[in-house]
Order: C-alpha cells, then structure tokens, then sequence
C-alpha cells in the first residue's frame, strides 16, 4: 500500500516515550501492517471541544475514515506505555 504520509509525522511519533528507535520501528511496522494503512483519511487531527458539565474538554481526534456504509470511524492512536496503577488510570480516563 502506498503510503498517504510520513511515518515519522505520525501522532505520537515524536513522544518522550517512543524516543527509541526500535519502539518507533515497531509501531511503524505495526501500522503498516494494519488496514488502516491502506486507507484514506477523510480528516486528521481534528480539534474538538466537548463540555462536561462545568468542564470543556479539549483535544484533537488523530484521523476520521468514511465508512463503505457512509458512516464514519473516528481514530485515536495511542502510543507509549500503557497507564500503571490505580492513579495512572484515572488520569488517563
């Protein structure tokens, strides 16, 4: 599949954690080897603003793919280490 980007400009390519070049070779050769590899982005990195009651929770959605059905897959790639303990967990929530 011909790729539409970089790898390197990946979400996260740039992370602290992803830093080692064996890490990022894996995740590279892990997307590559998804079918998200082979298709085409509608958008990417599109910011969104969501309130939760007196919070307005701010982000960006890494891409958002067209489904053959015309509906849509919104995707978040994570990268880096998993949360660890009860804490961790929460702020990763």
């Amino acid at each position: 599949a011909e790729l539409l980007f970089d790898l390197g400009d990946l979400p996260g390519a740039a992370d602290r954690e992803v830093g080692d070049p064996e890490e990022l070779a894996a995740l590279q050769r892990a997307f590559t080897a998804s079918s998200w590899a082979a298709r085409t982005p509608a958008a990417v990195e599109v910011p969104f603003e969501m309130p939760i009651g007196d919070t307005v929770v701010r982000g960006r959605i890494d891409a958002v793919f067209v489904d053959p059905d015309g509906g849509a897959t919104v995707v978040d790639w994570k990268t880096g280490k998993p949360p660890h303990g009860p804490a961790a967990m929460r702020q990763a929530a």
